[in-house]
């Protein structure tokens, strides 16, 4: 079986695979102020509830977009697993083509996130990946990484807003059923989520249109279950990145 880790500014997620398929799921919220310690009991309360705890682990395969937790989160794998650790980004083979200006800069996530998309639906594709930030990623007919687009995220732009403007409240992400909001929390609920879904959709539609592809976008990230009902011609797969870590694993399997 195989360990996927997808650690990324807001959560931390994994995946297990066994048999090519993903058995189980577990998320938390990203804290760079947690230790070793924490993180590892935090995943030790995870795999306990699992039968899968005691069986025999091939390998974990890591992407990080945290410097400041990249080794604390490998420790915490190392002192519960006698198995190897990949980390994605240290000269591991990944399949795809990056033609960008600077493929180094390209995050472990969004490589992640192209290779469990052109695996599932093939290229060209177009993938809308709302998490921290919002990425809009391109995908040419070759299959190569052309480039993203990348926007403040939902969280991002609710906080900046409440932040900015003394007398609006922090408020709970729900969808108002009216765009008109007739008091405040649904008047900020109504900016904030239609007006983020119509960003992602008009981004989106415009690098569909610049990469000349007609086909529907894939949706993934930790905010597109919020926004998924304002998006209901997008392809919704919450495990893209997961399966795109399965993936790489499996290019570099011995």
């Amino acid at each position: 079986m195989i360990i996927t880790v997808d650690l990324g500014n807001t959560a931390l997620t994994l995946g297990i695979y066994k048999d090519d398929q993903l058995i189980d799921r577990f998320s938390t919220m990203t804290d760079v102020g947690k230790t070793i310690s924490e993180y590892q009991l935090i995943l030790q309360q995870f795999f306990d509830k699992t039968s899968s705890y005691k069986m025999e682990y091939e390998a974990i395969i890591i992407s990080s977009v945290v410097p400041p937790l990249t080794r604390i989160i490998e420790e915490a794998f190392q002192n519960m697993f006698a198995c190897p650790i990949l980390m994605l980004g240290r000269k591991i083979k990944t399949g795809l083509a990056i033609h960008t200006d600077h493929p180094s800069e390209v995050g472990s996530d969004l490589v992640a996130a192209s290779v469990g998309g052109i695996k599932k639906y093939n290229a060209p594709l177009v993938i809308a990946d709302l998490g921290t930030a919002t990425k809009i990623i391109a995908i040419d007919q070759t299959g190569a990484f052309v480039g993203v687009t990348i926007a403040p995220g939902l969280l991002i732009s609710l906080q900046a807003l409440v932040g900015r403007a003394s007398q609006l409240a922090d408020v709970n992400l729900e969808i108002p059923k009216n765009l008109i909001g007739r008091n405040t929390a649904n008047s900020v609920n109504s900016g904030v989520l239609y007006g983020h879904a119509a960003l992602v959709k008009g981004l989106a539609s415009g690098v569909s249109l610049e990469l000349g592809i007609e086909k529907p976008i894939v949706l993934t990230g930790g905010y597109a279950k919020v926004l998924l009902p304002l998006l209901p011609d997008f392809i919704y797969d919450e495990n893209l990145v997961l399966d795109g870590l399965y993936e790489i694993y499996l290019k570099n399997r011995g």
